[in-house]
This record gives structure tokens, C-alpha cells and sequence, in this order.
């Protein structure tokens, strides 16, 4: 079952999908999208973890048509997907920090592949993060 948000006051989710009747199964994915052209910032990206807790959601998925500030996209894999593929397309978005290049139409087993992927990437990139803090500090 998906939950769409009504326009307004949405409390930062723009779709909560889960499996089971109602919705209430797991997982549970929070999708917040921003149309706009201006590119997501880093408290936009702290509202979307927000929701994702407290909406009690495993996953979130943040669509931005205006890209990410510099900032945001070291923070987080960045996955390219459209209908308009090329290899000079593909290079330029991985040459501008995109964590992969999908072109449409694609199958749903490239999509998990990809995600479960850049999951990895994100836990390896954390877990670097926290041991050179680690040895920083002398704990």
C-alpha cells in the first residue's frame, strides 16, 4: 500500500509505501520529492533522515530535479537514472560525483543491484569516517 500526502502541510513525506494490508508491513520507504530547480541543501537532506525516523521507515529516497549542492552529494551516493543515456552523458555524471549511471528502461533486479551497491559504499564510507575519528582521538 502507498500513502501520497495530500499538497500542504505534508510533514516532509511525499510518499510512505510499505507492503501488507494498509501499509503497515515492512519495510517501509519514505520518498520526499523536490521539483524545483534550486539543488538540495544539507538541512533538506537532515529533514529527510528526520521523517525517515519518524515515520519509523527502514529506507528513504530523496528526488531532486535541481541536483544536489556540492556539500550533499560527498555525503551520499548519488544514482543517475534517465531515459536520454549516452557514454558522454553516463562519464560527465560520474565525472561530477554520481555513484552510477542507469539508463530507462531497466530491469528492477539493476535498480535493487545498484541500491544495495551504494548502500555498501555508504556503511564503508561511515565506518572510515568513525575509525579516523577514532585515531584522531586516541579511543
Amino acid at each position: 500500500m502507498t500513502y501520497r500526502s495530500p499538497k500542504g502541510s505534508d510533514k516532509g513525506v511525499d510518499i510512505l509505501a510499505a507492503p501488507a494490508l494498509l501499509g503497515f508491513g515492512r519495510p517501509r520507504l519514505c520518498v520526499q520529492a523536490k521539483t524545483g530547480d534550486t539543488p538540495v541543501d544539507r538541512p533538506t537532506l537532515d529533514q529527510l533522515i528526520g521523517v525517515i525516523q519518524n515515520f519509523n521507515a527502514e529506507q528513504g529516497l530523496l528526488v531532486s530535479w535541481g541536483g544536489l549542492k556540492s556539500s550533499v552529494d560527498k555525503e551520499i551516493p548519488v544514482i543517475i537514472m534517465t531515459a536520454y543515456g549516452t557514454i558522454e552523458a553516463a562519464t560527465e555524471a560520474i565525472q561530477k560525483g554520481g555513484f552510477d549511471f542507469i539508463t530507462k528502461p531497466f530491469k528492477k533486479e539493476q535498480i535493487i543491484f545498484t541500491i544495495e551497491k551504494a548502500m555498501k559504499w555508504l556503511r564503508v564510507q561511515r565506518e572510515n569516517k568513525m575509525l579516523k575519528e577514532k585515531l584522531k582521538f586516541g579511543s
